[in-house]
């Protein structure tokens, strides 16, 4: 093959979205690992568990609103005609308030319910500031996620991926920041409430204008009654979103909790790191589903099965190439790290390895079967077995603190337990179906 051909052919794949979405997010992570590795260097184990339990109890409050809308609007939109462009335009402005309105009481719960709870985890003090800091981070997060849900829904996966690379850089340069004017967990979380405002500010500065042009309208004008009314009556599938917001509330919030409430501060932190550094490095991911999210649910309503099939085949590959990669990079490079510089940690490996073979499952399952649930209507199933799992590894936890055998690597391990019992029977379900 000629080295023009091979440039041709380098230019093309670079130019699809999932490669340019994955390039932004590759660069994301790099930066996230970076302001996570200058927090490693600055803060104690202990320190972590102020910040894991006060982010276990936003995910506690999250996971009681989230009912799934970002996925319901990209439902409803592409059910939409497209010769009806007013009609789109209503559903996403419609979803844009209600995001809102959720950031709003997702602010207001969180701050009154770390304020009385948070104390009772911990055996350190917890500012109230900390927590007032925390609480615009989770509030800002509704807003932020509808807006770059739009910008994909309408095409414009450029300008999500340099608005998620321009914010990345903007947060992580503050929080550095902030760390270095003052290296403890008051530095941490002013870099935190900053980085929520530049977020926000971003966010409306860069899908604002785009979303004008591409709909014709602002999503900033009064919402349209009638695009409110096919959005709240969707209530099947509200129903299941929130089914699943609950699963997360229990799987991703409440095992922080438990780890808290059975052992110190110290294993808490442990056990907060090493899911930190899985959730950093799972936002490579979010490329993918960035892309395939809305580009599955297309195919299904357009059954171009062929299409589909293809589809799930690669991200199958994806999962399984990625996960394997992230096991051998700790084995290879964070373990040695770790033992020379940061011995205090090195319990902390074990988990992430745990956790980070997940990336089978939520890339190479769960960046197929959702989109599919989403467009054929099995939102409800997805979060009944959603709930059945983690309810299954909160037992696991519990059976564990009582024995007194939990730590951060057997609290990781529990996750399996919520990830065999969402995934398995759905994926024995689709198997044998054309539409899987």
């Amino acid at each position: 093959m000629s080295r023009t051909r091979l440039l041709e052919l380098a230019r093309k794949a670079l130019s699809h979205p999932v490669a340019f979405l994955l390039i932004v997010n590759i660069a994301c992570a790099g930066l996230g690992f970076a302001q996570f590795a200058y927090a490693l260097s600055v803060l104690k184990p202990a320190d972590f568990a102020a910040i894991g339990v006060l982010a276990a109890i936003g995910g506690v409050v999250t996971g009681l609103l989230d009912v799934k809308l970002p996925d319901l609007t990209t439902r409803l939109y592409y059910a939409a005609p497209k010769d009806d462009p007013e009609r789109r335009a209503g559903i996403l402005g419609a979803s844009f308030w209600l995001h809102l309105a959720a950031g709003v009481l997702t602010g207001l719960a969180m701050w009154l319910t770390a304020a009385i709870v948070a104390p009772r985890f911990l055996d350190q003090t917890v500012a109230a500031w900390w927590v007032l800091a925390m609480t615009a981070r989770f509030a800002v997060g509704y807003p932020i996620a509808a807006l770059t849900t739009y910008l994909r829904i309408v095409g414009a996966f450029d300008r999500s991926g340099w608005l998620r690379l321009g914010t990345q850089i903007a947060v992580t340069a503050i929080a550095i920041g902030a760390l270095v004017i003052e290296p403890n967990l008051d530095g941490f979380f002013a870099g935190a409430a900053i980085g929520a405002a530049v977020s926000i500010a971003f966010a409306l500065a860069v899908a604002a204008p785009a979303l004008r042009k591409a709909l014709g309208q602002g999503i900033l004008a009064t919402p349209r009654l009638d695009a409110l009314r096919e959005i709240l009556s969707s209530g099947r599938f509200l129903a299941g979103g929130s089914l699943l917001g609950l699963s997360k509330l229990v799987s991703r919030s409440g095992d922080t909790l438990l780890v808290a409430a059975f052992t110190g501060d110290t294993t808490t932190g442990l056990y907060r790191v090493a899911r930190q550094a899985f959730d950093t490095l799972a936002g490579l991911s979010d490329a993918i589903h960035q892309f395939y999210t809305p580009t599955v649910v297309a195919c299904i309503n357009a059954k171009r099965w062929d299409e589909f099939a293809k589809h799930r085949l690669r991200l199958i590959a994806i999962g399984l190439a990625t996960a394997a990669g992230a096991i051998l990079a700790s084995w290879l490079v964070l373990h040695p790290l770790a033992a020379a510089h940061y011995p205090h940690y090195l319990p902390a490996l074990s988990a992430f390895e745990v956790m980070v073979g997940l990336l089978a499952v939520t890339i190479g399952v769960h960046g197929w079967l959702w989109p599919s649930l989403v467009a054929q209507g099995g939102v409800g199933r997805f979060g009944l077995l959603a709930m059945a799992g983690a309810l299954l590894q909160a037992a696991a936890l519990l059976a564990l603190g009582y024995g007194g055998w939990l730590d951060a690597t057997t609290a990781a391990a529990a996750a399996w337990l919520m990830a065999a019992v969402n995934y398995l029977p759905l994926m024995m379900c689709h198997s044998g179906k054309r539409t899987a």
